[in-house]
């Protein structure tokens, strides 16, 4: 059971506050949604089942500021890379849609690090690379950056230091 104006981490959304639980009818069935509000897309409201055990098990409480430090000082930053393309967007695309905390960090500075390369040769990531790139980027640093007080930029470096 969710609390209301708790603070929560959702799935590949992000950051939300569980702000109400409301009676729905889809269809022509009439259940229980917890509403989300993500806090960095104010625009958007995800509903979730009160009785979906699935998309529940996606809800996990923030990190506190102790755990995010402690992730960014040891997360292992061993090269995630793969060579192998379509492996590589099989793999990447699991650890963002269903990775941990430590998993996406790493993979937020593998990716970081191949594309500092790929600079260093004039040349640049693959399209698809990008927006993993992108995607785990906003997963991270949205949890990161709320928690910590920090903009976006100022977790990045602490990321990448």
């Amino acid at each position: 059971m969710l609390e209301l104006n708790s603070t929560v981490f959702y799935g590949t959304t992000g950051v939300c506050v569980v702000e109400n639980i409301e009676k729905k009818k889809i269809g022509r069935v009439f259940k229980n949604y917890y509403v989300l509000k993500p806090v960095a897309q104010c625009a958007s409201t995800v509903y979730i089942p009160t009785d979906n055990e699935a998309l529940l098990a996606k809800v996990r409480k923030v990190l506190s500021v102790d755990e995010v430090k402690e992730l960014i000082d040891a997360t292992d930053s061993s090269d995630m890379w793969i060579e192998d393309e379509s492996k590589r967007k099989e793999v990447f695309g699991g650890i963002i849609s269903a990775g941990t905390c430590s998993e996406r960090l790493n993979l937020m500075r593998s990716i970081h690090l191949k594309q500092q390369e790929l600079n260093e040769k004039s040349k640049r990531l693959h399209l698809s690379d990008e927006r993993f790139f992108k995607e785990v980027s906003r997963i991270v640093c949205d949890e990161f950056s709320h928690v910590l007080s920090l903009t976006v930029k100022e977790v990045e470096e602490l990321i990448y230091k």
